[in-house]
This record gives structure tokens, sequence and C-alpha cells, in this order.
């Protein structure tokens, strides 16, 4: 999936993205907007954040 953590999953149903974190764990987050779309991309900018700092 393009611009994803790498070794990312992203659900769209429930709009949580579960990546690798710093020392082996899954960090998830979910984003709890209604719009599809913007859901995603939020979710994985975030995503991207959030892996370089756990």
């Amino acid at each position: 999936m393009s611009g994803t953590p790498p070794g990312a999953t992203y659900n769209d149903i429930y709009g949580q993205l579960w990546f690798p974190c710093r020392g082996g764990d899954f960090c998830g987050i979910q984003v709890d907007i209604s719009d599809p779309d913007k859901r995603k991309d939020v979710a994985l900018r975030v995503g991207t954040i959030l892996q370089g700092r756990v």
C-alpha cells in the first residue's frame, strides 16, 4: 500500500492502522472521520509519524 509505514496493515472498515513499533511490538491507531478517503489519509500520515517515535 503506497504511503504506509513499512509493515503496516490498514483496515478500511474500522479506520485502523497497525504497524510495527520499536522493540518488535505492534502499535495501532484508529481514526474516526466519516469520510473514508480522509480517514485513510490521516491514519497513514499519523502512523508514519508515530512509527518513528514509538
